[in-house]
């Protein structure tokens, strides 16, 4: 009998507001995207749209639901999106320096007309850093698992993706472009990176003027 394959694609949230030169708000460790991070998020999502994925779970920071909500729209074709709060980012240190105060569901379904789910407790800070790297591959296992056979899109934070990578593959990762696209397949207990942090669907276009780096957190 053949084997199905499960295919999981990885896109961490585009550029961040608090990631720019200059920056004095205070998001709270909830920063919205810039505009440059939605047009990357867009450019992400028409590079998706010759796959067959028909929902999108997202981490409930604003940054990602707004990813979501902006991929859904440059893929061009019908999609569910869901929250999965434990696709969050980890809390704890050097990735966070307190406890994130998180947006409300409402204003997210604000943000993303039609987003579904709850939005659950985050951990407490500091979170232990393999407790996070467990808490993501996890998601991600039981994801693919619930969607076996099928394809779907994980909007998530960079460091999530570095370690799901090394863990569930064995590849190793060394940085996470904002908005980047990295394809995971389960083949029986199998996984494989079959595209590792690709970004070039926004690199080619010019660089945000604003932006101290396109790899910050």
């Amino acid at each position: 009998m053949s084997s199905v394959e499960t295919t999981v694609y990885l896109i961490r949230h585009g550029e961040r507001s608090d990631c720019i030169e200059d920056c004095v708000i205070d998001y709270e460790g909830d920063p919205p995207l810039t505009d440059y991070g939605k047009k990357q998020a867009k450019l992400a999502g028409q590079a998706l749209s010759d796959t067959d994925a028909a929902i999108i779970y997202t981490s409930p920071f604003l940054r990602c639901v707004q990813t979501a909500r902006t991929l859904a729209q440059g893929f061009g074709k019908p999609c569910q999106i869901c929250l999965c709060t434990s696709l969050g980012e980890f809390i704890c240190r050097p990735w966070v320096s307190k406890q994130p105060i998180l947006h409300p569901l409402d204003f997210l379904q604000q943000e993303c007309p039609g987003l579904q789910g709850v939005i659950e407790e985050l951990p407490q800070f500091e979170e232990a850093t393999m407790d996070a790297v467990q808490r993501v591959c996890d998601t991600i296992k039981k994801l693919a698992k619930e969607h076996h056979g099928k394809t779907i899109i994980l909007v998530t934070h960079g460091q999530g993706i570095q370690s799901a990578v090394e863990w569930l593959s064995g590849d190793e990762l060394y940085e996470i472009p904002y908005a980047s696209i990295t394809k995971l397949v389960k083949e029986d207990d199998c996984w494989s990176c079959a595209i590792a942090a690709r970004a070039s669907h926004w690199q080619s276009a010019a660089s945000s003027p604003e932006s101290t780096s396109h790899n910050d957190i």
